[in-house]
């Protein structure tokens, strides 16, 4: 099982925002953007409140540490994941093996070709010359959660996934480590990418957190739009998830 839990940085309340640590207090102050670091204490402060959900233990009371890499981990903990893009903040827990999460905007200001060509793979950023610029966005979120879900940092790692997305298929051309699913969704203006390498997406529950400290599945506005589709080793999944 995973869950996603999602909000606004404005639906906190201020009691919530209090339950981040003193070094996470300290850590905002790494982002020179005000928006960026209420982005990342209201991301921290929405992680401990689904661990308080999940185990049953303090939201003040779970630890917080980084692999070698820079992945955040949860000691003693589940596996985790946050990601924060355009004022939305949104947290990942699997109950096993690990997963990833990103969440990123459409920006139209933003040189896709030119980020694409330096980032992405060669057959990729080809690709896109002849897609709608919303592709780079979908691509690159889908990227990152994978990256994530692999413990690598996203600048050494974000090669180690080639792909493409036609929905509702996403077709996996090389990957560098193994996964189970990738899943794409879509919330207007919002793509947000999820990886896992043992949970199917059949198992991913996903929703805005309320303040009665649950997932409201039935007011997702996240729409699954893609999900994993490689010849090799994945089958299509259903038209119904399309």
């Amino acid at each position: 099982m995973v869950k996603v839990a999602y909000t606004s940085i404005r639906e906190l309340t201020p009691s919530e925002r209090e339950l981040v640590s003193q070094h996470e207090l300290t850590h905002q102050e790494t982002f020179t953007s005000a928006r960026r670091q209420q982005e990342y204490l209201c991301g921290r402060a929405l992680l401990r409140l689904m661990l308080e959900h999940w185990t049953g233990m303090p939201a003040k009371s779970h630890r917080f540490a980084k692999t070698e890499r820079g992945k955040p981990v949860c000691v003693d903990g589940p596996a985790v994941s946050i990601t924060h893009s355009g004022g939305l903040v949104a947290c990942a827990i699997a109950d096993s093996g690990d997963t990833g999460l990103d969440l990123e905007a459409v920006n139209p200001r933003r040189n896709v070709s030119a980020v694409a060509r330096k980032f992405y793979s060669e057959e990729e950023a080809s690709w896109l010359e002849t897609q709608a610029a919303d592709r780079f966005f979908m691509l690159w979120v889908l990227k990152e959660a994978y990256v994530k879900s692999m413990g690598h940092s996203i600048f050494g790692g974000i090669n180690g996934l080639t792909c493409k997305v036609r929905p509702p298929h996403i077709e996996v051309v090389n990957a560098s480590d193994s996964f189970r699913e990738l899943g794409l969704y879509q919330c207007d203006d919002m793509f947000l990418g999820l990886s896992t390498t043992q949970a199917s997406l059949g198992d991913v529950k996903i929703g805005r957190w309320n303040p009665a400290g649950e997932i409201e599945s039935a007011c997702n506005e996240f729409e699954l739009m893609a999900t994993t589709y490689n010849s090799e080793k994945h089958a299509p999944m259903d038209d119904g998830f399309s």
